[in-house]
C-alpha cells in the first residue's frame, strides 16, 4: 500500500504536509496520551497478580476495555455493533490485543516483574526496525548497528548484570520462561503496531472488536484451563482501572495515533514509557532498579533512538 498513513511516510506535497502545526501533532499527542496510559500497567498488573489470576485480569480487563470502547463508538457514531474490518485485520487485531497480553501477563507471573518489564518495553526498539523493512523506507548500517545497542542491553538483562553468567541454572526454568515470554511480547506488539496500519485505512476505528473478541477468547481459555472467571468483589476494582486506562483509552489513543503517525518517529515518542514505568513500578512495588536494569534500559532505548533518527529527520523535512 502506498497511501499516506498506511505504512509509508506522508509525501511532502501530500495535503497533511500543509496542515498547521497544531493540527499535524494532533496525532502524535494522541500516542503520547497512550504512552502516559501504559506506564502505569507494570505497576497495576504486579498488584493485581498477588491477588488474581492472570487469566481472570485478561478476561475482565479486556471485557471492560471492549465495553468502554463500544460506548465511546457508540456515543461518536451512534452504532453497537462494531463494523466487521475483514478476516485479515480481525486476525492481527486479536493477534496484538490477545497474543501481546496473555504473553505479557504469562511472563510478570513467572519472570522478575522488574526485568519482565524491561524486556517487554523492547517493542520501541521492534517498531524502529521492523517499520524500516517496509516499503518506502531506507535501510542503512544504522538499523543494523541500533539492533545490535538494543539487544546488548536485552542481554544485560536477561543475564542480571554479568553477561558472561548467562546460565539456566543460575534463574531456574521458569524464571527464563517468563524472561523469554516478555521478550516475546514486545515482539507481539512491535509486530502488530507495523503490521495493523497496513490493512486498516486510517481512521476506521476497530479496538472495540479487537477487545471484545479477545475478551471471548481469554475467557474460553481461562475456563479450558479450569480458572473460574468469577472473583471477590473486592478485587474487581483491579482489572477495572487496568480495563479503563492502560488498555481502553491507551487501545484507543494509540490506534488513531498508529494509523495518522510516522512510525518510527512514534517508535521514538514512546522512549517515555520505560522510564516511567519503571519508576512508579519501583515505587509501587518497592523494590528499586539495579544498575543493570538501568544500564540495559539505556542500551535498549538508545539502540531504537538511534535506529529512528534518521526518521526523524526525514519526518520533519516533510512537514
Amino acid at each position: 500500500m502506498s497511501e499516506p498513513g498506511l505504512g509509508n511516510p506522508v509525501p511532502s506535497g501530500s495535503q497533511n504536509s500543509r496542515l498547521p502545526m497544531p493540527a499535524a501533532m494532533r496525532p502524535y499527542l494522541y500516542g503520547v496520551g497512550a504512552i502516559l496510559c501504559w506506564a502505569s500497567l507494570a505497576a497495576a498488573v504486579g498488584e493485581s497478580l498477588q491477588r488474581v489470576a492472570p487469566e481472570q485480569i485478561l478476561f475482565h480487563g479486556l471485557l471492560v476495555a471492549g465495553a468502554g470502547l463500544s460506548i465511546k463508538d457508540w456515543m461518536r457514531h451512534r452504532r453497537i455493533v462494531p463494523p466487521w474490518p475483514g478476516t485479515r485485520a480481525v486476525l492481527i487485531g486479536v493477534y496484538g490485543i490477545w497474543g501481546y497480553h496473555t504473553l505479557l501477563l504469562a511472563a510478570f507471573s513467572l519472570a522478575p516483574v522488574m526485568e519482565a518489564n524491561i524486556l517487554n518495553y523492547t517493542w520501541p526498539l521492534w517498531i524502529v526496525l521492523l517499520s524500516s523493512l517496509l516499503p518506502g523506507h531506507r535501510r542503512s548500517w544504522q538499523i543494523v548497528m541500533a539492533g545490535l545497542v538494543g539487544f546488548a542491553g536485552v542481554v544485560l538483562v536477561f543475564s542480571g548484570g554479568d553477561p558472561t553468567a548467562i546460565s539456566l541454572a543460575g534463574r531456574g526454568v521458569q524464571a527464563w520462561t517468563g524472561l523469554a515470554l516478555a521478550l516475546g511480547a514486545g515482539f507481539c506488539w512491535g509486530s502488530f503496531t507495523v503490521l495493523i496500519r497496513r490493512v486498516i485505512p486510517a481512521g476506521q476505528e476497530n479496538m472495540a472488536l479487537f477487545c471484545l473478541l479477545s475478551a471471548a477468547l481469554a475467557g474460553i481459555a481461562a475456563l479450558a484451563g479450569g480458572v473460574p472467571l468469577t472473583m471477590p468483589l473486592d478485587d474487581y476494582w483491579l482489572p477495572l482501572f487496568i480495563g479503563l486506562v492502560p488498555w481502553g483509552l491507551a487501545f484507543f489513543l494509540w490506534e488513531r495515533a498508529v494509523q495518522q503517525c510516522n512510525l518510527q518517529v512514534l517508535g521514538l515518542l514512546t522512549f517515555f514509557t520505560p522510564p516511567l514505568s519503571t519508576l512508579l513500578l519501583a515505587l509501587v512495588s518497592g523494590s528499586p532498579a539495579g544498575w543493570h536494569h538501568l544500564a540495559g534500559l539505556a542500551l535498549i532505548l538508545s539502540g531504537a533512538a538511534w535506529g529512528g533518527r534518521r526518521a526523524w529527520a526525514e519526518a520533519e523535512a516533510k512537514g
